[in-house]
């Protein structure tokens, strides 16, 4: 079963990439694939590389990915001395405020189950666009969940009922582990080619990254509107060790 975050190593680059929850884990699968040769199909990055995990393709390659938890980070770094390790990052309002678009299934499958079972319904009548996008799903469970609701289920329930809502400073497991960078999604597309060359990847596989490909962009209008004071306070109390412990600015007064 997949775990709550993504390990890369790639050998050829000595680069190990812990990628995150809502924080462009996909994208990171995505080049690295790229970076040895792979061309993954848009929306299967991860599909091809558990096959070409299994396969021994990926060994072959000189690549590892790991679908892990925060403890396993340890180890990996153990076991590749010297190797450079990174992360993307994202400011907690919009990780969390993109999680309840395309994510809300993991909240209403445990604990709303009627609006889960509606969403599920409302997939099944979409046809296969809808077998293939929870979002038909979770469109349903949004007339009847605000996003400042189901911020104050986090705050009732907490923050770790799911890893796409857990803390980033908890799946980077930070108090145990030095990275050597750890990068803004917002400059991810350009400033991840160069963090990579910075970090020792040879030229040669950089030059297979004609650019930066963003994985799993998440298609709901991006209004303002939403972060009003009130839900700025929610997701500042919710994600208080995220804004310290990233060095985040926090929007709200008071």
């Amino acid at each position: 079963m997949p775990g709550a975050i993504n390990i890369l190593v790639s050998h050829h680059a000595r680069l190990i990439a812990v990628g995150l929850p809502k924080c462009g884990s996909s994208t990171l699968v995505e080049v690295f694939l790229q970076m040895e040769g792979f061309q993954p199909k848009p929306r299967k990055v991860r599909d091809m590389a558990v096959r070409l995990r299994k396969s021994g393709d990926l060994a072959r390659a000189g690549l590892e990915f790991h679908q892990c938890y925060p403890q396993d980070i340890g180890p990996v770094v153990a076991a590749n001395p010297g190797y450079r390790m990174f992360s993307i990052v994202r400011d907690p309002y919009r990780r969390i405020y993109s999680a309840y678009f395309n994510k809300l299934n993991r909240y209403t499958s445990q604990f709303r189950r009627d609006l889960y079972l509606r969403g599920q319904l409302a997939r099944l009548l979409a046809g296969p666009r809808g077998w293939q996008r929870v979002e038909v799903g979770n469109q349903v469970a949004h007339r009847d969940l605000s996003f400042p609701q189901f911020l104050a289920e986090l705050e009732r329930l907490g923050v770790a009922i799911d890893p796409h809502f857990d803390l980033q400073v908890k799946l980077l497991d930070l108090p145990n582990q030095s990275y050597d960078r750890l990068l803004d999604i917002k400059d991810m597309k350009t400033g991840l080619k160069a963090l990579l060359a910075d970090l020792g990847a040879p030229q040669a596989m950089l030059a297979r990254l004609p650019d930066v490909p963003h994985a799993n962009q998440r298609a709901a209008a991006e209004d303002a509107a939403w972060l009003t004071p009130e839900v700025a306070r929610q997701i500042e109390r919710l994600y208080a060790p995220d804004f310290d412990g990233l060095g985040m600015a926090r929007r709200a007064a008071g």
